[in-house]
């Protein structure tokens, strides 16, 4: 059920930031409910659950790793912060999550 619900998870983050690029702010702010809400229940596998979240930091899709990371803020600060502040200005999209998820 976990190992679905993070390639759920993965495949909402992709298909949020194709939207974003798309300039489709609707398909965008669904599949962003989407992250929201799948987060929520991996949450609730407990310390397997944040686990899992955690390994995507090290994710090979850049999107994943970012919003991963963003994610595990709370759990692995010092290994999120890194990844997110130097490696995310590549690209535009990039740049607009990582100027959010510092606020």
């Amino acid at each position: 059920m976990l190992n679905t619900l993070i390639q759920q998870f993965r495949t909402a983050i992709i298909n949020d930031y194709q939207s974003l690029e798309k300039g489709d702010s609707e398909a965008g702010n669904r599949y962003a409910k989407e992250v929201i809400r799948l987060h929520h229940d991996i949450l609730k596998f407990g310390e397997e659950g944040k686990s899992a979240l955690i390994s995507l930091v090290d994710d090979e899709n850049v999107f994943i790793r970012a919003k991963a990371a963003f994610y595990s803020l709370p759990y692995v600060p010092e290994k999120a912060e890194k990844l997110l502040k130097p490696n995310f200005k590549r690209t535009r999209i990039c740049r607009i999550y990582l100027k959010a998820s510092c606020r």
